[in-house]
C-alpha cells in the first residue's frame, strides 16, 4: 500500500471521529434558545371607558381589563380623587375590579394605578389613570315636602292591605291583574274599603306590592300591573291618608317553588343590582308628580342566602365574615334605592323615602348578634335633607301572658331610640306589628283565644310608639276576605282598639259590622272555598269540635261538598286523610260531624268544594259547635278557583 495514501486516509478518519466527538459535546450541553424576557401587561378595556360622562352617582365598580392574567402588589397604594374607595382592589384572572363610593354629581373621578401595582412574573404594569365623569343631576326643585319626621307623626295609626298586591304563585302565570290579585283569598280592593278605614281614624295605608311574576328578566314591569297598583295607590291618596308602596314578596324566605330574588348578600346585589334600580326607576317615574302623601318603601324583609331570620346566618354556626358582608349588602341595596329614586327628580327628589333593617328587625336581647341588624345598618347618604326613615317590624309573643312581655317591650322600644332614632338621627315606622301568632289562622291568634291578654298589648305598643313619634301599621287583620267587599270589619273591636290607643278613648270613627251571604263564583271542576282555616297546617284537635254546619241559600245536593282535611299523611308533602259531606238534598242547612275515624286526631281546614263544575253559590252562614256546646262562627275566604265576595246589610 502507498504509505502516503494510507496517511491521508488515516488522517480523513482522525477528522471524522473529532467532529463527531464535537458534535456529541455540543449536543450534550444545554443547546435551548434564551427565555424571551417577560412582557408587561397591557390594558386592553375600561369599564368605565377612559373619559367616559353621565355615569349614574352611587356604587360604581370600575373594572380594568389587560392582556394577560395579573396579579396585585398591595404595597404600592392606588389613589383615587372624586370618589371613595368602597371595596380594595382586587383581581380575577386578567380583570383588576376597583368598587367605589360616588355620590356627587357632575364630579370627575380620577383612579391613578402605580407602576407595578399590577404584575406577572418577571414584569409590572405602566402606571395607568382613568379618568370619568359623574351623571349631572336632575332638576332641582325647591324643597317643599315635610320632613320625615312630621310625616311619620301625621301618619298616625296605619294598616297594611296585606295579601292582595303581595300576593304570588310562582307556579302560575297570571293572565289578569284580578288573577294575580285575589290567589291569596282576598276581593279586588275597591277604595270604598280605603275610605272606611279613613272613617275608623287610620291615617295611613301601607300598599304591599310583589313585582316578580309582573315584569321581564331585565326587570321590565308590565303595564297593566303598574297601572293596577297605581289605581291602588289613587284610592288611599284620594281618602287624603299617606300611602307606602314597597317591593314585597320580592325578598323573604324561600319555600316551595318560591325563591326571592333579593337577598342580603354581596353576590346577589352585584347580580342584580341593575334590574332593582331599574325597577325602582320605573315607579318612580310613574308616581314622579305625586304630592308629599305618597312614600316608597325599598324592600321588605330582605334575608341572607340561607334565609336566616333575626340576623344572618342565625341558624347554624354563626358566620361573623359572612353576615359583615351580609348587612353591607343590605346597606348597598338601600343605597341603590335612594340613589335610583332621587335620580329621576321632580318630587322625586324630596320625597320621603323608608329604608328597612335586616329583616326589618328590630333588634333582640338574648344574643348579641341579635342586635347586629340595627347596629350595623347604615342610613343611605342622601342629597335631600331630611327626607329618610328606618322601617322595623315587630311580633312579641304574648302566648305566656302579656304581663310577663312587658319588659322586652320596653327593651326593644329603647333599643329602636338608641340604636336607630337617636344614632341616626332619623325617624321610624313599625311598617308592621301584631303578635306572633297574628298569621295562624281562624280560632288560633292571640284576638280569639286570649283576647283580654292581646288587648292590653294593644294599648301598650301603640302608646309606647306614640311617646317615641313612631307611626304603626297593624299587620292584616280588621277587615278580610269577603268583608272587604263590602266593606265592614271582621274585627271592629280590634279596630276601635288601635285608634282610640293613639287618639284617646273620646275619639269618635266609624266601624261597620255586617250581617250578609257570600257569593262565590266557582271557576273550575273542584275549586274550594275555605269554611274554616286556611293553607297554613293549623293542626285543630278533632277532639275540641263536634260538628260543622253550613246553611245556603236554597238545597244544592252533591252539586257541593264539604271537605274536611285531617291528619297530614307521612311521607308526603301535599296529602291528607280527607272526609266529604254532600250537601243535604232536602235542606238548604247541612251539618257534618267529625269523624276521627276518618279524620286522624287533627284537622287542618274545612273547604266547600264544587262538585258540578263551574257554577255559583250562596252560602248564609257556617258555624263550627266545639265539643263543650260552644261555636265558632266559620273564616270564609277563597282557596282556590272561585272569587268569594259578600251581599249584606251594614250597621255602624
Amino acid at each position: 500500500m502507498n504509505l502516503k495514501k494510507y496517511f491521508a486516509v488515516l488522517m480523513t478518519m482522525v477528522s471524522v471521529i473529532m467532529l463527531s466527538f464535537s458534535l456529541l459535546s455540543c449536543s450534550s450541553s444545554d443547546d435551548s434558545e434564551p427565555a424571551p424576557a417577560a412582557k408587561a401587561p397591557k390594558v386592553v378595556s375600561t369599564s368605565p371607558s377612559n373619559n367616559a360622562t353621565d355615569i349614574p352617582i352611587g356604587s360604581v365598580n370600575v373594572q380594568i381589563t389587560y392582556d394577560q392574567e395579573v396579579s396585585l402588589d398591595n404595597s404600592k397604594t392606588i389613589t383615587v380623587y372624586g370618589a371613595t374607595v368602597k371595596k380594595s382592589a382586587s383581581v380575577s384572572g386578567k380583570v383588576v375590579d376597583i368598587l367605589l363610593e360616588c355620590y356627587n354629581y357632575e364630579t370627575v373621578v380620577t383612579i391613578n394605578i402605580p407602576e407595578g401595582f399590577v404584575t406577572v412574573p418577571g414584569a409590572k404594569a405602566d402606571a395607568f389613570k382613568l379618568t370619568f365623569t359623574t351623571e349631572m343631576q336632575s332638576e332641582v326643585i325647591e324643597d317643599t315636602f315635610e320632613a320625615a319626621t312630621t310625616a311619620v307623626k301625621k301618619m298616625g295609626v296605619g294598616w297594611n292591605l296585606g295579601n292582595t298586591l303581595d300576593a304570588n304563585d310562582a307556579s302560575k302565570k297570571w293572565t289578569t291583574t284580578a288573577e294575580h290579585e285575589t290567589c291569596w283569598g282576598q276581593p279586588v280592593t275597591k277604595r270604598e274599603l280605603i275610605k272606611m278605614m279613613k272613617e275608623a281614624g287610620f291615617g295611613a295605608i301601607r300598599v304591599p306590592v310583589t313585582w316578580y311574576q309582573e315584569i321581564d328578566s331585565e326587570g321590565k314591569i308590565k303595564d297593566a300591573w303598574m297601572n293596577r297598583v297605581k289605581e291602588v295607590v289613587d284610592y288611599v291618596i284620594g281618602e287624603g291618608m299617606y300611602c307606602i308602596l314597597n317591593l314585597h314578596h320580592d325578598t323573604g324566605a324561600d319555600g316551595g317553588s318560591f325563591k326571592s330574588w333579593i337577598k342580603a348578600d354581596e353576590n346577589n346585589y352585584a347580580q342584580n343590582k341593575s334590574k332593582f334600580e331599574y325597577i325602582w326607576k320605573q315607579i318612580a317615574e310613574t308616581f314622579k308628580d305625586y304630592d308629599e302623601h305618597l312614600l316608597f318603601e325599598a324592600y321588605n324583609e330582605m334575608l341572607d342566602a340561607k334565609n336566616c331570620w333575626n340576623y344572618p346566618t342565625s341558624v347554624g354556626t354563626f358566620d361573623a365574615d359572612y353576615a359583615k358582608k351580609s348587612l353591607e349588602a343590605l346597606n348597598n341595596y338601600a343605597q341603590s334605592f335612594v340613589t335610583a329614586v332621587r335620580r329621576t327628580g321632580g318630587n322625586n327628589s324630596i320625597r320621603n323615602l323608608i329604608v328597612n333593617t335586616y329583616a326589618a328587625s328590630a333588634g333582640g336581647n338574648w344574643t348579641a348578634n341579635a342586635n347586629l341588624p340595627v347596629e350595623q345598618f347604615k342610613l343611605p347618604s342622601d342629597k335631600a335633607s331630611n327626607h329618610l326613615i328606618v322601617e322595623v317590624h315587630g311580633y312579641p309573643n304574648i302566648s305566656n301572658g302579656f304581663s310577663k312581655e312587658i319588659t322586652y317591650i320596653d327593651w326593644l322600644f329603647n333599643n329602636i331610640k338608641d340604636k336607630l332614632i337617636t344614632r341616626l338621627k332619623v325617624p321610624v315606622i313599625i311598617g308592621e306589628w301584631g303578635t306572633s301568632n297574628v298569621d295562624s289562622g281562624a280560632g288560633k291568634t292571640d284576638y280569639d283565644v286570649r283576647k283580654s291578654d292581646f288587648f292590653s298589648f294593644v294599648d301598650y305598643w301603640v302608646k309606647k310608639a306614640k311617646e317615641l313619634d313612631i307611626a304603626t301599621f297593624y299587620w292584616m287583620g280588621l277587615s278580610d276576605g269577603a268583608y272587604r267587599s263590602i266593606p265592614a270589619f271582621n274585627q271592629p273591636d280590634l279596630a276601635e282598639r288601635i285608634v282610640k290607643a293613639y287618639h284617646g278613648d273620646s275619639y269618635s270613627g266609624k266601624y261597620p259590622v255586617a250581617s250578609f251571604e257570600y257569593v262565590v263564583n266557582y271557576n273550575d271542576d273542584w275549586s274550594e272555598m275555605f269554611l274554616y282555616g286556611d293553607w297554613n297546617d293549623s293542626k285543630f284537635k278533632v277532639s275540641d269540635f263536634k260538628s260543622i254546619t253550613v246553611e245556603m241559600d236554597k238545597v244544592y245536593g252533591d252539586k257541593l261538598q264539604i271537605k274536611i282535611y285531617g291528619d297530614k299523611i307521612p311521607d308526603t308533602e301535599n296529602s291528607y286523610k280527607e272526609q266529604y259531606v254532600p250537601l243535604s238534598a232536602t235542606s238548604a242547612t247541612t251539618t257534618a260531624t267529625f269523624d276521627a275515624g276518618t279524620l286522624g286526631s287533627t284537622f287542618q281546614r274545612i273547604t266547600l268544594q264544587t262538585n258540578a263544575g263551574a257554577q255559583t253559590a250562596r252560602l248564609k252562614s257556617v258555624k263550627l259547635t266545639k265539643t263543650d256546646g260552644s261555636e265558632v262562627d266559620g273564616t270564609v275566604t277563597a282557596a282556590w278557583g272561585c272569587v268569594v265576595t259578600g251581599e249584606t246589610s251594614v250597621s255602624e
